[in-house]
């Protein structure tokens, strides 16, 4: 019977209409981890058919770790191979990789392991995870330009730098006139939960981060953007191993399939329920 309902709850991720311009329509996957998905509106330069796939994510019922090939040691793989082998509840792009198909483009460490030590100069965010001291959120979205990062960073266990998504106000940072491509992002709420994002059609990052300030009760703090193209992926997987992969598509493939290929990704973050840990 758990099975049943769990097929069942993974049927109802897709098929449950997605939130226009109001009210946004949580899912409850389970304890701490929620799903919407907001459509396209007017004057977002989003394309009718688009959609935002949300995944809420409670830090205190999910712990945030990066891994990465560099370190894991093998080939890089996909998502779900990524999922299957780390026990994951859900997974998403950690950051945009180099050409030898394994360095990250900004920092990223995972405790002593480091894929990139180098603070990429034009990269204006960090998701920073599984703080060091007390008092510190145990996720966040550190902003460079009002957070004081460089007295946070060594604070955290878990930190990956990237693009900033848009700024305080919520306005989109990229030009209205960008590459339209699939896009993963990443971001924090104000009351703490973190946000993984994704749009598997072909879209402006402009137009992504319009469509996300026009639900201003997604009470976003801070968002970057984490990849984009056919890489740009998000996966879901339950208690008994169902899983859901969004893959990227390009406005080329999206013209001929009906959804993205799953492709090998070096690195990538995902959650880990806190009662399955090691």
């Amino acid at each position: 019977m758990a099975k049943l309902l769990a097929g069942l709850l993974l049927a109802l991720i897709l098929c449950a209409p997605a939130a226009g311009h109001g009210a946004i329509a949580w899912t409850a996957l389970e304890d701490g981890l929620e799903m919407a998905e907001l459509s396209s509106q007017a004057g977002t330069g989003m394309p009718s058919y688009a959609t935002i796939r949300i995944l809420r994510i409670d830090p205190h019922h999910f712990t945030f770790r990066l891994f990465s090939a560099r370190w894991e040691g093998g080939a890089p793989r996909t998502l779900r191979e990524w999922a299957q082998s780390k026990g994951l509840a859900a997974a998403i792009n950690a950051c945009m990789f180099q050409k030898d198909g394994l360095t990250a483009t900004g920092y990223m460490r995972e405790g002593g392991q480091v894929n990139n030590g180098r603070i990429a100069a034009r990269y204006g965010a960090f998701f920073a995870a599984n703080p060091r001291t007390e008092g510190l959120p145990p996720a966040a979205v550190l902003n460079r330009s009002h957070d004081d990062w460089q007295a946070l960073l060594p604070q955290y266990g878990t930190v990956v730098q990237n693009f900033r998504l848009t700024d305080r106000a919520g306005d989109p940072l990229w030009p209205q006139d960008g590459p339209a491509h699939a896009v993963s992002a990443v971001a924090q709420a104000m009351d703490g939960h973190i946000f993984f994002m994704h749009c598997a059609e072909p879209v402006t990052i402009h137009a992504f981060a319009s469509l996300l300030k026009l639900h201003p009760e997604l009470r976003i703090k801070d968002a970057l953007y984490a990849e984009g193209g056919k890489e740009a992926a998000l996966l879901v997987r339950n208690r008994e191993g169902q899983t859901r992969v969004w893959g990227g598509m390009s406005p080329l493939r999206y013209l001929f399939t009906a959804g993205g290929q799953e492709v090998i990704l070096p690195n990538i973050l995902g959650i880990v329920r806190r009662q399955d840990r090691p």
